[in-house]
Order: C-alpha cells, then sequence, then structure tokens
C-alpha cells in the first residue's frame, strides 16, 4: 500500500480541515510527523486505520467512539484517505458523522469507499480494506502502520497467535491438506469397497468354463449350417409348385374377367354413337348459342338500367327546382351579416372596458389595505431594533465578568501535566521497589545453591569437566569388554572344516577361550547413565544459574534506568512549578481553577443562550425588513397596473364604431354577452344555411347533367342490341339447314347432358384394350398349364415338412445365439475382472500414500511446519539490520520446538536467551529489523515495486549512537525501494529527516499540520 491523500477534520485535536500530500513526503523515501506530546501526531495514524477498517486501538465501540472521537467545538467528522494498492489501482476511503442538536447525540459513522475508474470516481459495493490491501486490521497494525504500544508485539506473540497472523498474511491456508487428504482418503476407501463389492461378483468365473463353452458353440454351429442347408432346398421345390398353382387360379380368374366384360359390350357400343352426336352439335351450334344467351343477358340489363335512369332523372329535376327557391328566400339575410358583426365587435369592447373598470377598483381597495400593513411592520421594526440593542448591550457585560478561554485552557493543561508527572513519579517508585524484591529473590536463590552469583560458571565447568573425564575412561573400558564379547563370541561359533568369519581359514588350532563379561558391562552401562544423570543435572544447573545471572543484570539495568527516569520526573516537575505564573490560583491545589472554570462555563452558556436568542430576534428584523419591503413593492405595482388599465380603457372607448358608452355605462356585461351569443347565433345559422344551399346547388346541376347524357346513350344502346339479336337468330337457322338435327330443341337437350368428352372417349377406349388384354392372357397361361401337371397332395406334403424344418431351424438359431451370448457375456466378465483388478491394484497403492500425507498433514503440522519456515526467513533477513544495529553483540534466532524468538548473546558464547531479556532500546531494535523484514516479505507477496511503512513509538529510548545507527539503517531503505515513516518528539532526529510534518496544537484552532522539507 502507498498513502496518497489524507483529509481529517473534526477529529480529536483536529477541529479545521487539515490535508496531507503523501506524495510530497513518500519522493524522499524516509519522512517524519513531529510534534509535542498531546500535539496530534498518533491520530493520524488512527485516522488512516479507522478509514480503511472502521477500528481503532484507542477507542471501541463501546466507549461512545462516535462522540469521544469528534472534536468538542466541531459539529462534524471527516476523514478521507486515498492509496495506491499492490496492484496500483487508486482508492479512496471516507468517514463521517455528525453532532445533533443534542450535544452529546452523535449520528451513526458513516463508511464509504471509492475506486478511481475512467477519471472519476465509482463507489464500491464493500466497505473492507481488506480485499483491496490483503491484510486483516490486526495484521496492518502489525506490519504497515503499528501504533503506540503495539510494536513490539510481533515480537514478544505467543505461538498460536504468530501462527495465525503468519497463515493470514502468508495465505498459508494453501498448507493446511489435512481436510483434502481425508476427503481424498474417504473417496479412495469407498472405490476400494465398490471394487470388492464389484469383484465379489466374478467369483465363479473359471478358464475351464470358458473353454467348454467355446467348444459347445463351435459344434452347435456346425448343426445349424447343415439345416439351413436343407431347408433351402426344400424352399426351392415349395415355390415351385406354389408357383404352378397360381397360374391355374391366375386363368381362371382371368376367364371370368372376360366373361363379365362381354355382357357390358352392347352398352358401350350406344354410347360410342352419343359421343359421336354430341360432339358433332358442340361444334356447330355450341359457340352461336352462346352468343344468343349473352345477347338476351345484355339486352335484359339495358332495359334494368334504362328504367333506374329515367327515374333518377325526375328525381334530381325536383330537387333542383326546390334548391333554387330556398337560395332566393336567404340571400337578404345573407347580405345583412357584415352590419350585425360591427355591432358584435363594439358589444365586445364594452365588456372589456366594464372588466377594467371594475379590476381598476379592485385595485384601489389593495392599495389601501397595503398601507394600513406597511404601517404595523414598521412599528414592529423599531420595536425589534430597541430589543436587539438590548442583548448586545447584555452581552457585552456578560463577556466582561468571563476568563479568557485561551488562558483557561493552558491553565487546565498545567494542571493534567503536574498530575501526570506526580503519577508517572508514584509509578516508577512503585516499579523500582518491585525490581529491589525481585533482586533479593535472586539473590537468594543463589544462597539456597550455596552458590557464588559471580564465581558459578567456573565452579560448574569444574564439575563439568571432571565428569567428563570419568565419562570417557568408562566408555573406553566399555569398548574394551565389547571387542573381547565378540571375540568370544566368533570363537565359539568356529567349527573345524569350515572358514573362519574373519580370517577364512579352515583350521583353527588354538582357538581364544575367555571368560563371560556381560555383568562387568551391566556394571559400567549402569555407571555411565548415572554420569549422564549427572550432566543433565549440572546443565540444567547452570541453565537455571545463567537464567538468574541475566534477570540479574537486566533487573540491576532497569533499576539504573529507573533512578534516571525518576529524577528527570523530579527535574520536570520542578519546571513546572517554576513555570506557574497565575497568581489568583493556587499551584498546590487546583479547587480554585475547577470553581473559576466551572462559572466561566456557565458564563459561555449564559452567551449562548444571548447568542441564539439575538440570532431570533435578527432574524425576526430581518424578516419584517423584508415584509415591508414587499408591501411597498406590491403597493407601486397596483399602481402601475391601475394607470394601465385607464389608458387601455381610453384605447378600446376610441375603436367603438356604431355604440356609444354612454348609452351602455349601466349595463349589465352578462347582458352584453347574452345579445352578443344571439347576433352570434343568428349570423352562424345564416352562413351555414347560404352555404348548404350553395353546395346542394354546386353538387345537383353536374349531376342531373350525367343522369340525361347517360339516358340518351341507353337508348341507342338498346337499339343496337335489337339489331345484334336479328342476325344471331338468322344465322342459327342457317346452320340447322346443313345438319341431320331436326330442330334446335333437339340441339339443345343433346347439348345439355354436358358429356366430358376426353374421359368418356378414355374409358370406351380402355374398355376395348381390357378385352384384348384377357384375350391374350388366357391364351399365354393356357400355353404354361399344358406344359406341366399339378398335384395339390404333393405341395401339402411339402408344405408340412418345410414347416417342420422350419421350426427347427429356429430352435437352433435360438441356441446358437444365446450360446454366443452367454460366451461374450463369459469374455466381457473376464475383461472387466481384469481391470478391476487392475484399479485395485492402483487404489490400494494410492491408499499407501494417502495414509502416508494423512500422517505428515495431521493437526495443522505441515502449516506450523512452513510457518516455522517462513519465521526462520524473517529472522535471517531481519539479523543483517539488527547485527549492525547491536555491533554484532546481538542476534535473532527462531527455537523450533517453542516456535518462539530468542536472543543470541555473542558476548557470553552465543548463548541463547528470552527476547524478554532484552532492554527498552534493545527490544525496539529487534521489533524495528523484525518488522522490516515483515514489511518486505509481505511486499514480495504482493508484487508491488513499492511499499510503505509506518512506525509511531521508539526513537526515545535511543541514545545518540543508536539513533545514528537506526538513522542509517532507514535511510538505507529508500535504496531498497521501501519508504518509511516515523512519528517522534525527539528534535535530533527531526533535523536529519530530509522530509517531515510538524503537528502545532492550537489553543483556537486545534492541530495544524506544517509541512516542511
Amino acid at each position: 500500500m502507498l498513502p496518497l491523500k489524507l483529509i481529517i477534520e473534526g477529529f480529536y485535536s483536529y477541529q479545521e480541515r487539515q490535508e496531507i500530500d503523501f506524495t510530497r513526503l513518500t519522493d524522499a523515501g524516509l519522512f517524519g510527523i513531529f510534534g509535542a506530546v498531546g500535539s496530534g501526531k498518533s491520530a493520524i495514524l488512527e485516522a488512516i486505520s479507522f478509514a480503511l477498517y472502521g477500528d481503532t486501538e484507542r477507542m471501541t465501540m463501546k466507549e461512545k467512539r462516535a462522540y469521544n472521537m469528534l472534536n468538542l467545538r466541531s459539529k462534524a467528522a471527516f476523514i478521507a484517505f486515498e492509496f495506491l494498492n499492490f496492484e496500483h489501482k487508486k482508492f479512496r476511503f471516507e468517514v463521517k458523522w455528525n453532532r445533533r442538536k443534542n450535544f452529546e447525540s452523535i449520528t451513526s459513522i458513516d463508511r464509504s469507499a471509492y475506486a478511481w475508474e475512467e477519471d472519476t470516481w465509482e463507489p464500491l459495493a464493500s466497505n473492507s480494506a481488506a480485499e483491496l490491501i490483503g491484510l486483516s486490521y490486526e495484521n496492518f497494525r502489525r506490519t504497515i502502520i503499528i501504533p503506540q504500544g503495539k510494536f513490539k508485539e510481533f515480537l514478544e506473540l505467543g505461538d498460536t497467535a504468530r501462527s495465525k497472523m503468519m497463515k493470514e498474511i502468508f495465505n498459508l491456508e494453501a498448507y493446511d491438506l489435512q481436510y483434502k487428504t481425508s476427503a481424498l482418503q474417504a473417496a479412495n476407501n469407498r472405490q476400494i469397497e465398490q471394487l470388492r463389492g464389484a469383484l465379489a461378483g466374478f467369483e465363479e468365473l473359471s478358464p475351464s468354463l470358458l473353454e467348454a463353452r467355446e467348444q459347445e458353440y463351435i459344434q452347435q454351429e456346425l448343426t445349424l449350417k447343415e439345416k439351413y442347408t436343407a431347408l433351402q432346398q426344400l424352399q426351392a421345390e415349395v415355390l415351385q409348385l406354389r408357383k404352378l398353382q397360381e397360374t391355374l387360379k391366375e386363368l381362371a380368374q382371368s376367364e371370368e374377367a372376360l366373361s363379365t366384360l362381354s355382357v357390358q359390350e352392347a352398352s358401350f357400343e350406344h354410347r360410342a354413337q352419343v359421343l359421336k352426336q354430341y360432339e358433332m352439335a358442340q361444334q356447330t351450334f355450341a359457340d352461336l348459342l352462346q352468343s344468343q344467351q349473352q345477347l338476351a343477358a345484355e339486352h335484359k340489363n339495358l332495359l334494368l338500367q334504362l328504367e333506374k335512369t329515367t327515374h333518377t332523372c325526375g328525381i334530381k329535376e325536383q330537387e333542383l327546382l326546390t334548391l333554387e327557391e330556398s337560395y332566393t328566400q336567404i340571400l337578404a339575410s345573407y347580405e345583412y351579416i357584415p352590419a350585425q358583426k360591427e355591432k358584435i365587435n363594439d358589444l365586445k369592447l364594452l365588456i372589456r372596458m366594464h372588466a377594467l373598470y371594475a379590476e381598476s377598483k379592485v385595485l384601489k381597495e389593495r392599495i389601501e389595505k397595503a398601507t394600513v400593513v406597511i404601517d404595523a411592520k414598521q412599528a414592529q421594526e423599531q420595536k425589534l431594533v430597541k430589543h436587539i440593542e438590548e442583548l448586545e448591550q447584555l452581552m457585552e457585560q456578560k463577556q466582561q465578568g468571563k476568563m479568557d478561554t485561551a488562558e483557561l485552557l493552558t491553565i487546565g493543561q498545567w494542571y493534567q501535566q503536574q498530575d501526570y508527572q506526580e503519577k508517572q513519579k508514584e509509578t516508577i517508585a512503585l516499579k523500582r521497589q518491585h525490581i529491589q524484591r525481585e533482586l533479593k529473590e535472586i539473590s537468594a536463590l543463589f544462597s539456597a545453591q550455596k552458590t557464588d552469583p559471580v564465581a558459578w560458571q567456573q565452579t560448574l565447568e569444574s564439575e563439568r569437566l571432571s565428569l567428563k573425564n570419568k565419562q570417557e575412561q568408562l566408555q573406553q573400558e566399555r569398548l574394551t569388554l565389547q571387542i573381547a564379547k565378540e571375540i568370544s563370541q566368533y570363537a565359539s561359533a568356529l567349527t573345524e572344516g569350515e572358514p573362519c568369519q574373519l580370517c577364512g581359514s579352515l583350521t583353527h588350532p588354538a582357538p581364544q577361550h575367555t571368560q563371560d563379561v556381560s555383568t562387568q558391562l551391566s556394571t559400567l552401562m549402569a555407571v555411565e547413565q548415572q554420569l549422564e544423570t549427572a550432566l543433565a543435572k549440572l546443565q540444567k544447573q547452570a541453565q537455571d544459574f545463567q537464567n538468574w545471572t541475566w534477570q540479574q543484570q537486566h533487573k540491576e539495568q532497569e533499576l539504573m534506568q529507573l533512578d534516571k527516569d525518576y529524577e528527570a520526573v523530579k527535574q520536570q516537575i520542578m519546571l513546572l512549578e517554576n513555570s506557574f505564573t497565575w497568581e489568583k490560583f493556587d499551584p498546590k491545589n487546583s479547587r480554585i481553577f475547577e470553581l473559576e472554570k466551572e462559572k466561566s462555563a456557565s458564563i459561555e452558556q449564559e452567551l449562548q443562550n444571548l447568542v441564539s436568542l439575538l440570532k431570533e430576534q435578527r432574524i425576526a428584523l430581518q424578516t419584517v425588513q423584508q415584509e415591508i419591503k414587499d408591501y411597498t413593492l406590491h403597493k407601486q405595482d397596483f399602481d402601475k397596473k391601475i394607470e394601465a388599465k385607464r389608458e387601455l380603457f381610453k384605447s378600446h372607448k376610441q375603436l367603438l364604431e356604431k355604440l356609444d358608452f354612454a348609452d351602455y355605462k349601466l349595463a349589465d356585461p352578462v347582458s352584453l354577452q347574452q345579445e352578443i351569443d344571439q347576433l352570434t347565433d343568428t349570423i352562424s345559422q345564416v352562413e351555414s344555411a347560404y352555404t348548404l344551399l350553395t353546395e346542394s346547388l354546386q353538387a345537383v346541376r353536374p349531376t342531373l347533367a350525367r343522369e340525361q347524357a347517360l339516358l340518351e346513350s341507353l337508348h341507342e344502346q338498346v337499339a343496337q342490341l335489337h339489331q345484334k339479336i336479328a342476325a344471331a337468330e338468322l344465322q342459327l337457322a342457317e346452320r340447322l339447314a346443313n345438319t341431320p338435327f331436326n330442330d334446335l330443341t333437339e340441339v339443345t337437350a343433346l347439348l345439355s347432358k354436358h358429356i366430358a368428352v376426353t374421359a368418356e372417349r378414355e374409358e370406351i377406349l380402355h374398355f376395348k384394350m381390357q378385352v384384348e388384354r384377357l384375350k391374350g392372357l388366357i391364351a399365354n397361361l393356357k400355353h404354361k398349364a399344358d406344359q406341366q401337371p399339378f398335384d395339390l397332395t404333393l405341395l401339402q406334403r411339402k408344405e408340412q415338412e418345410y414347416l417342420e424344418l422350419e421350426h427347427l431351424h429356429k430352435i437352433l438359431i435360438g441356441d446358437y445365439a444365446a450360446l454366443a451370448q452367454e460366451l461374450k457375456r463369459l469374455k466381457a466378465a473376464f475383461n472387466k475382472q481384469k481391470e478391476l483388478l487392475q484399479e485395485k491394484e492402483k487404489l490400494d497403492h494410492r491408499a499407501a500414500h494417502l495414509h502416508t500425507f494423512s500422517n505428515l498433514f495431521r493437526s495443522a503440522g505441515f502449516v506450523n511446519y512452513i510457518s516455522t519456515i517462513y519465521l526462520q526467513n524473517l529472522c535471517e533477513a531481519a539479523n543483517v539490520r539488527f547485527h549492525r544495529l547491536t555491533k554484532n553483540q546481538l542476534g535473532l534466532r527462531l527455537n523450533v520446538e517453542t516456535n518462539d524468538f530468542e536472543v543470541i548473546d555473542y558476548l557470553h558464547n552465543g548463548h541463547p536467551r528470552s527476547v524478554k531479556t532484552l532492554s527498552g532500546g534493545q527490544s525496539f531494535q529487534a521489533s524495528l529489523c523484525l518488522a522490516l523484514s515483515l514489511a518486505e516479505s509481505v511486499q514480495s507477496l504482493n508484487k508491488a515495486d513499492k511499499n510503505f511503512f509506518f512506525i509511531d513509538e521508539g526513537f526515545g529510548t535511543q541514545d545518540a549512537e543508536s539513533i545514528n545507527t537506526v538513522f542509517e539503517t532507514l535511510s538505507y531503505l529508500n535504496q531498497e525501494n521501501r519508504i518509511v515513516g516515523i512519528i517522534s518528539h525527539v528534535e535530533e532526529l527531526k533535523e536529519r529527516i530530509p522530509r517531515a510534518i510538524t503537528v502545532v496544537k492550537d489553543t483556537e484552532a486545534g492541530s495544524i499540520l506544517q509541512f516542511s522539507n
């Protein structure tokens, strides 16, 4: 994570909005935030944590967090933090909450998150930063931003907590394979059980059974082929006999069909004669008869149309006469309409003039009312001005009796500092007493062991060397006895003629004989065990003495440091007492100050009430003044409107043409409107009638002319049609004379049959062809029947033999198929059994491997192992800097048994000891090195090219030389692409930091940020 910008307002001591542009700080690689104690330095880190995670180290939700974090002089709090995550994506987190009218009532905290996409901030569905940064809140404050009191937490975490942290940061859940392995084991075992169940169904299979089935299959196949050949031969004989039987049957059917057709032959001859006459009549008379029918229909239609047109002309002539009479009557009324419209316009002007007169009267009444209201509001305005002046005088009197707020805050801070110093003095005194008791207890432990606390190492080393010498002597004696025992066993095992296992000789003239040394060996081993126990006890005693010595040295150093701290606190108390310059108060008793503070608070409350009342009165005054202004404007507007209506009235009067306003001054506008409506209706009726008559005349005259022209045309068409009918009748008579028909009635009767000529001709031809075909077929069948005689008994006998043989063949086919299916099933079963056995062998091997993995991954052992490797790597990386900071006097290592960090003391032969024995400065150095290594690992995990790290404590515990070393280490980080920010009040360190922000506490404006290069 790389910070970009932070905005704080109303948060703790940050009363006014403050903004930090981190890009100006992070460019230097190393920057600092400095300020006095209580100035608000740590609040910057707390604001970042609260924006990202909604959580803080200092305040919990149970402690009225929203109220306590809100500045007492602010009405709202706002935090905005922008940063780049490890994917170089830009995000913004905002937090805001407000104070309600009730001072202690606070709105709920609103947290929101945004992503920078396409040059705008797009809201995110979740406001959790853990997914974006890749760290939980607990690990964020251990690796990125480390608040006060938490810097040593990672160094001194317990095994379980540290393993959990490593698991979360480095995603070690991927190595927790216990449940996956168990699931694979269960699935593998289920498959093995399924295979065992499947193999149980193949227990009856054997090679002899398969061989017997194969021989039976071959024999069945030979028998089936023999029966099939006999069946084919018999089938051919039956088919030949059946074919001869079908020939005789077909001959009889053909003769019967020919006899039936002979009966129908006379009927078809008559149909042929009628068809010939029909064709002649159709060719000669069909067209003329059809033309005659069309002329008759056309004549009938013309007569009907002539009758209808004659009737229409009579109606139209009568309608034209009626319309012309009505038009003559309406024309006089239509010519009087312009005079009536002029009167209507004058009446409308009279109505508008009456309306203008009435509106002017209403406006005059409103002007009078506005004048009364303005007078009343002006009197109210004078009263409010007088009341406001009285309130301002009273506030001035109250302000004179109130003490300056800044001075009260300064005095209060002095008393708080005094109380803090006194409590610190008491705390140091109690710690000194506690350490002195612990030193006495350690001295008592040495006294109980009757050991010199200074010379115990030489004493124990002498005892250890003495025991080691005895142990080596015993080991040499035991080795000699074991060799003698082995030689004795070889000698007793020698047999004449067999080779010796040592030299290979076949003769053994003088084998060695020794006595039994088993008892001596047992005695020596018992003595060795006693020596091992004594050495272990001595080692345990040395460890205890070493721990007591380290504790004693550490406690003595702590006691010396506490003495220095005690003197420093006394000096600070003396300086604080000398800085007390307020004669009105007692530095030994803060009660007078508290009373003065309560009095100022009471006056402040009264002033706030007066301010509220004064604000209300001023708002009321502004309201009244605005109302006076509004009513005055309305009055002026009414005057303008009256003048405008007067001018409009004069304009309307000049436009009158027929009427005079004096004649209608007392008239009612309603009656005038009624007269207008009556005139309008009359004009509308006349115009409508005139228009309707004009349009009707224009429509009837052309229609009548068209109908008369049509009537004349119809008379001409009837005359022409009579001539065509006469010509057609003459042509029919001429054609009838040239045919064998007697008259047109005979021809018409014949044509009325509507014979389908083509179909009738085809049917007659088909009959004749069918007769000829049957005659030829009968002759051919008689020839075939004469060549071979037919025996029905022989056919029946052959058919019975064929059916019996066919039934036997089907039975053999069924047996053959069943045997083939059985053989196929047996072969498939043998193959399946082989596959199952191979698969079971694989699963058995897999089960053995999974059992090994299950033992390896049980109880998260593999995860703990990986976590230990990560911690060891962290130690190795941290030691690169820790050795330099401690001048190669101390180192860090991981105790793989307890998974705790230990210190290697190179000044005492590299012996390990607990990290809790480190001094405050040494703990800071160790924590710094581990934190930097952890940050590097997190950076590598997230693949970020830059990483950010913030420290909020520890520099005050370092001496001048250590500060130089720490500063060099931090400066070197810039070359490693690391960005480190520190928070401190050490002025010497501030002068050496390239970029810095100074937090200044202002009594009125709160904490203010000042940037410096």
